[in-house]
């Protein structure tokens, strides 16, 4: 799976490395993690980000769990 990348790296992805802020500002506001997938972009500090933390958290720990890298 790989480490879930900052709003500072996937900024970069989209052309516009300076909008690091945005792309952070778009994951806290998207109250449908689940449809979706927005909870592998985490904060600097590997933390997941915004509204539904708690479900962004749960559903990282699912994927390592899943793909044999514990939590």
């Amino acid at each position: 799976m790989g480490d879930p990348p900052p709003p500072a790296a996937v900024a970069p992805l989209l052309d516009k490395p300076s909008s690091y802020r945005a792309v952070g500002n778009a994951v806290h506001k998207n109250p449908l993690a689940v449809l979706v997938p927005d909870h592998r972009i985490v904060g600097a500090g590997g933390a997941p980000l915004g509204a539904n933390a708690r479900l962004r958290g749960a559903l990282l720990a699912l994927e390592r769990a899943s793909a044999g890298e514990g939590s």
